[in-house]
């Protein structure tokens, strides 16, 4: 798993998956962090890297994002002064 140097909203390893004869699916774990950052949707990527089998595998990374629960921007407000 790879994600930006930068932010820690993504805390995850490298993890092996084996898969048996039959197996259409996997598992892999990782945390997803909220902090009091504003930020803007963070995508990040999980790749699956096959190892002395021969076997192709496509598409061998899937890409997921987060999504903001912030205003990456701000917020702005102003109070009608009478």
């Amino acid at each position: 798993m790879n994600a930006s140097a930068q932010d820690a909203d993504v805390i995850g390893t490298s993890q092996n998956i084996q898969f048996q004869v039959g197996d259409t699916s996997g598992e892999c774990k990782f945390t997803i962090t909220d902090d009091e950052i504003p930020e803007a949707n963070e995508t990040f990527a999980i790749e699956l890297i096959v190892t002395g089998s021969g076997i192709v595998v496509s598409p061998s990374v899937a890409y997921l994002t987060i999504l903001a629960n912030d205003d990456a921007f701000g917020i702005i407000g102003f109070n009608e002064v009478c």
